[in-house]
């Protein structure tokens, strides 16, 4: 008797470990194979995250474009895409459902607004779904790490050769750099991924052969670049979190002097293009020397006052922006982001939606903290505190990006799917199992 590893498609996988066992019968290890068109519909959709607001010549952001692409794609193994969700996806929709409750409890379903948020937050959780089944496949997920690579290095070429098309806003940036409908606090997180990406694919276990590792510093220090331009401080901030964080993998002692060796060449280059930004460099002297935080000393607390008037089930989503707004007193902001993850969840749906929503996000936490002794090493832990650092000043809910980094740190914890089916008699075996045991 042997074990044979196969593919759904019935084909053996390559290094497949047969393992000796009573004559005349055989083990079948069955892992899921996923549809080529399926994953590039999932990369393409992964690479444009970043242009976002490309005009493309219709009414229709590009993500919405190759998001309906994904979801006709997912179709075709729907077996595979909805297959039963994980817990965390069940604590995201409970938080969703308790804002929905809080908007019906203060009578404002009706609000428009309100509802396209709603509608929104379905979409994405949706798509977290998604995404999470994807990713628990291998070559999925280093895919989709290498799209996102890509498209950060394509931004930030458009970026210095004067193509990008900037963000914009009603609000002046004050020389602060974002492109294709992002803001600068967005546009930096998701250029982080990238970075940390860069570093982690080509000196972790999770390496590959498409780029050089030669390219990967010259890449670094464009991409390093653009995210500087930003001005964003909890986005770099972020990213030096999450840099530090990629020495938290496990391996010899030789591979944890080498990632030092790494991670301190990736945090010196950060700080020395940093301080050749006169934007990033009078933004934090502010910061140090008389406290500015962008009006974030004025919205926290008016954030924290909305929470206390409504602590157990908050004031709905939407809702809650425009009841901070009111209690902040700033000029030119229509709904008020609480710029902050978790007093946007408490102020949205109390302590009765942010329980659930938090105990989510500690399940994504944990599953990256359990995949640093794998094939991913430390890029989802790393990956997972960055989105969170830069979420302690930009809540992130609406974030298309946010939502596909906790499904990535999510199922990097889990094992790739596989069935065991039972011992069987070789002599009752099919056709074409019979086929593929002369193949193997």
């Amino acid at each position: 008797m042997r074990e044979r590893v196969l593919n759904t498609a019935g084909f053996p996988l390559t290094g497949a470990v047969v393992a000796p066992a009573r004559r005349g019968t055989e083990r079948l290890v069955v892992r899921a194979w996923v549809n080529p068109i399926l994953r590039w519909a999932f990369y393409a959709f992964v690479f444009s995250i970043i242009f976002e607001g490309l005009p493309i010549g219709i009414p229709l952001e590009l993500t919405q474009i190759t998001g309906a692409f994904l979801l006709l794609a997912a179709l075709l193994q729907p077996y595979l895409c909805f297959r039963r969700p994980p817990a965390a996806f069940w604590c995201f929709v409970a938080y969703l459902y308790v804002g929905v409750l809080s908007l019906a409890f203060h009578n404002v379903l009706s609000d428009e607004d309100a509802r396209w948020k709603v509608a929104v937050f379905a979409q994405l959780i949706f798509m977290f779904w998604i995404a999470y089944n994807l990713m628990r496949h291998q070559r999925v997920a280093r895919g989709a790490v290498l799209a996102l690579i890509a498209s950060s290095v394509l931004l930030s070429v458009l970026q210095m050769v004067g193509l990008a098309l900037p963000t914009i806003s009603h609000r002046v940036l004050v020389d602060r750099v974002a492109s294709f409908g992002l803001d600068p606090n967005q546009m930096a997180c998701i250029l982080s991924f990238g970075l940390l990406a860069l570093i982690s694919i080509n000196y972790g276990s999770y390496s590959s052969t498409l780029l050089p590792r030669i390219l990967v510093w010259p890449l670094y220090i464009l991409v390093a670049a653009t995210t500087v331009q930003t001005g964003s401080r909890g986005g770099i901030l972020a990213f030096a979190a999450g840099l530090i964080t990629l020495l938290l993998r496990k391996g010899t002692v030789w591979e944890k002097v080498r990632n030092a060796l790494v991670v301190l060449l990736g945090i010196g280059l950060a700080i020395l293009i940093s301080l050749q930004s006169e934007v990033v460099r009078n933004r934090f002297d502010k910061t140090v020397e008389s406290g500015d935080l962008t009006a974030r000393e004025r919205i926290y607390p008016a954030a924290l006052q909305t929470f206390l008037e409504e602590p157990l089930i908050g004031w709905g989503i939407q809702i809650n922006t425009d009841e901070i707004e009111a209690r902040a007193g700033l000029q030119n902001y229509e709904h008020l982001d609480a710029h902050n993850l978790i007093l946007y969840v408490l102020t949205s749906t109390g302590l009765l939606g942010a329980i659930p929503f938090l105990a989510g996000i500690w399940l994504c936490v944990r599953g990256a903290w359990k995949a640093r002794s794998g094939v991913y090493g430390s890029l989802p832990f790393a990956m997972v505190i960055t989105l969170l650092v830069a979420d302690m000043s930009a809540s992130g809910l609406h974030w298309k990006h946010h939502w596909l980094i906790l499904a990535y740190a999510l199922a990097s914890g889990d094992n790739p799917p596989v069935t065991r089916l039972p011992p069987v008699n070789a002599s009752q075996n099919s056709r074409a199992e019979r086929r593929v045991a002369a193949t193997a």
